[in-house]
C-alpha cells in the first residue's frame, strides 16, 4: 500500500527547501512558499497530502516471472509512480487540493479513491499505473523484471501507460518526454494541441525514442 509522506517539516530535506532570510525560516513545498511558524502546520498537511510509493512485497507474481516484491531493483519505478500519483492530483484535484483527515472523508472523495486505485499493485485495469504494468511495458524497452530501470526507460514507460489510459478512461492527460535532457517547446505544445491528440491514441510500448531513452538513462 501507499504511504503518505509524514516526515516532519525540519526533516523534509528530499521535498521543501529552507532558506535563512529575513523574515526567518521559509520553506517552499511543491511550488509553494511557506513562511513563518504561523504556515507551518499548512506547510505540513500539504506534505501529508502528497503520494510517496515505496517498495511492496506480497503483490501478484509478475507473470511470468515469480517476483513478488520490488526491493532492490525498483527504486525508479516507485519514484515515477510518485512522480505520476502527484500530477494526477494536481490535473484532477487542483492544486489547493488537500487529503481529508477522516477516513470516512477520504472514502467519500470518489476521484481520489479512483487515483488510488491507478497506482495499486494489480495486474488488471484500473491500476494502469501498477508495477505489473510498467514491467510489462518495460520489455518493449528491453528491461526485464529484476533489473533496474534509467529514468529515460520509466519515463517512455509512465508516457505509454498514460496513452492507454486516456484511451480507457478518457479526459487530455499525456505525458512529454524530454529528449537528451532538452525541453523544446514546440513539441510540448505539440502535445497540449488537441489536434494531436487523435495521432497518439494508439495504446502501445515501445513506439520508437530508442535514442531518447539512451540519452536519458546515460544522464
Amino acid at each position: 500500500r501507499f504511504r503518505t509522506a509524514s516526515m516532519l517539516f525540519e526533516a523534509e530535506g528530499w521535498l521543501a527547501r529552507e532558506e535563512e532570510g529575513d523574515e526567518g525560516t521559509a520553506a517552499w513545498v511543491m511550488g509553494r512558499r511557506y513562511s513563518g511558524a504561523s504556515t507551518r502546520p499548512l506547510a505540513r498537511r500539504q506534505v501529508r497530502s502528497l503520494f510517496r510509493a515505496t517498495y511492496r512485497r506480497g503483490f501478484p507474481p509478475l507473470t511470468p516471472y515469480t517476483y513478488t516484491d520490488d526491493s532492490g531493483w525498483g527504486c525508479m519505478l516507485r519514484s515515477a509512480q510518485s512522480l505520476m500519483a502527484n500530477a494526477c492530483i494536481r490535473h484532477y484535484l487542483g492544486d489547493g487540493w488537500r487529503r481529508p483527515d477522516n477516513p470516512k472523508d477520504i472514502r467519500a472523495s470518489t476521484l481520489y479513491c479512483d487515483i488510488l486505485r491507478w497506482f495499486c499493485d494489480y495486474p488488471n485495469y484500473p491500476c494502469v499505473y501498477s508495477i505489473h504494468h510498467m514491467a510489462q511495458c518495460g520489455l518493449a524497452y528491453d528491461k526485464l523484471p529484476g533489473e533496474w530501470y534509467g529514468p529515460g526507460t520509466v519515463a517512455l514507460v509512465m508516457r505509454d501507460l498514460a496513452r492507454c489510459h486516456r484511451r480507457n478512461y478518457g479526459g487530455r492527460l499525456d505525458v512529454y518526454v524530454a529528449r537528451s535532457g532538452a525541453v523544446y517547446a514546440e513539441e510540448l505544445h505539440a502535445v497540449c494541441a488537441e489536434k494531436d491528440v487523435a495521432a497518439r491514441e494508439a495504446c502501445g510500448c515501445g513506439q520508437g525514442d530508442a535514442d531518447a531513452d539512451a540519452d536519458a538513462d546515460a544522464d
